[in-house]
């Protein structure tokens, strides 16, 4: 076996024990089961992106609290809000 042979076979590897851990989960909390690897996926960009939008307003809403118990009559000590 080839190198690249071993890496291919890994790479199943690791995905079928992916989709068996997500089966198993499923099963054991009485969840159906989809085996749509699109839908899955787009739910998990989907995900992401929320979880991204959080902390962005997480931070923004950090900083500017900041701001405001560093303001002494001067931009000096502010920060920039993230975007």
């Amino acid at each position: 076996m080839s190198l690249t042979d071993v890496a291919i076979l890994m790479l199943i590897n690791l995905l079928s024990f992916v989709i068996g851990a997500k089966i198993g989960l499923n099963v054991s909390k009485k969840k159906d089961i989809t085996l749509n690897p699109v839908k899955m996926v787009s739910e998990s960009i989907e995900t992401h992106k929320e979880k991204k939008q959080a902390d962005l307003e997480e931070r923004k809403l950090k900083t500017m609290l900041d701001n405001i118990d560093n303001y002494d009559g001067t931009g000096f000590g502010q920060r920039n809000i993230p975007n």
